[in-house]
């Protein structure tokens, strides 16, 4: 793969997620609103969605441009973190905007009736969302586990100078003396990332709420159970496919595989891309709380179409969840896929606080070791 190519990739990929973060929340949520059916379908609501795609993409369609050009005349990774500074600040801002919008549209057009809410059921029945097993992330572990058989094995025959470095064009920018220590360094980063996955999981399903449609709770109950099946899957692969690129950076610098920077960078690019079409499928087939699932219903539907959302009022411009009257330690996202803080929760605070304190130790260690 040339550094063109990778380029175009990690750019690309950004440029287009863009247009995806939308789409993964549940079908009635729009720019974190609840709307109900009819108004999915109003104009106002499609020209707000009209305008969000249309600056979205002449700002960063325009930055994309401009960063391809520079870096194709000035090769530096500091383009790419440019544009991936500007995505993280511009997309939520677009987004901030198109909520303030929505909400005004639902405030004017829909009025509920008295009574007509959401059944949100907080911290109930945990013992059936958590008799999912946990046992993909094996996977991810299994692969630690045999880079470090592979490495013990092949001690030996490493060269004393090791390649610890590299671009994102595949060369070697930095090299550093064998030893255990050092070769240990991506073999305790991988476990290190997959326990904190697979912790970050388990949390996010333990203390998170567990929205159910009053119209059919138990076939809502159950589209949510294979629903987080399927999360804890994707997030065990999601574990495996950076544990190969781990695994292959080791095998490279260890000198037990022999490849191009091309062809290199190339393998360890590719792992990442089946995780991109998994995740997509799940979004698309499954959503947020299996909503999208096709299942049969467990029973006939019962009440009105309950979508006076009252969980609207403690989102802050759809992106942070505030409410210090919820129990809940987690709920899920608005912008984008998977679960967020409740950030009026004290303990789901701290809790970030340690995850934060725990990233930026573990990446002080590989850094500094």
């Amino acid at each position: 793969m040339t550094d063109r190519q990778v380029l175009l990739m990690t750019y690309g990929i950004f440029f287009l997620l863009g247009f995806f973060v939308g789409k993964m929340a549940n079908k009635n949520i729009v720019f974190g609103i609840t709307l109900p059916d009819e108004l999915l379908v109003d104009q106002e609501v499609k020209a707000i969605k009209t305008k969000f795609y249309r600056r979205y993409t002449c700002l960063l369609g325009t930055l994309l441009v401009v960063c391809l050009y520079l870096d194709g005349h000035n090769h530096h990774i500091a383009y790419i973190f440019a544009y991936i500074g500007t995505w993280l600040f511009v997309t939520p801002l677009l987004f901030a905007q198109a909520n303030k919008g929505i909400k005004t549209i639902k405030g004017k057009k829909y009025k509920p009736l008295e009574g007509e809410d959401y059944r949100s059921a907080s911290l109930v029945k945990r013992q059936v969302r958590h008799s999912h097993s946990f046992k993909a992330f094996l996977i991810p572990l299994a692969i630690s586990l045999g880079t470090g058989l592979a490495t013990l094995v092949h001690y030996r025959q490493i060269p004393d100078k090791i390649p610890m470095h590299y671009d994102y064009s595949g060369q070697v920018t930095r090299y550093g003396d064998k030893s255990f220590g050092t070769l240990s360094i991506l073999l305790w980063t991988q476990v290190f990332l997959t326990l904190l996955i697979m912790g970050s999981t388990y949390a996010s399903l333990k203390w998170s709420k567990q929205r159910l449609s009053s119209r059919r709770p138990k076939t809502s109950e159950y589209q949510k159970s294979v629903a987080n099946k399927r999360f804890i899957l994707v997030m065990a692969l999601t574990a495996a496919c950076v544990n190969l690129t781990f695994t292959g950076i080791q095998l490279q610098s260890i000198g037990l595989i022999h490849l191009s920077p091309g062809v290199f960078n190339g393998l360890i690019y590719g792992t990442m891309l089946p995780l991109f079409g998994l995740i997509i499928w799940f979004y698309l087939t499954t959503g947020q709380s299996g909503e999208r699932l096709k299942v049969k219903a467990l029973e006939e539907e019962t009440g009105p179409l309950s979508l006076n959302d009252q969980e609207d009022d403690y989102w802050k411009a759809g992106l942070v969840y505030y409410n210090k009257n919820d129990s809940a330690m987690f709920v899920t996202k608005r912008f984008g896929g998977g679960y967020t803080i409740n950030f009026g929760n004290p303990r789901a605070v701290g809790l970030l606080v340690l995850i934060l304190l725990a990233i930026g130790g573990g990446i002080c260690w590989s850094v500094f070791l």
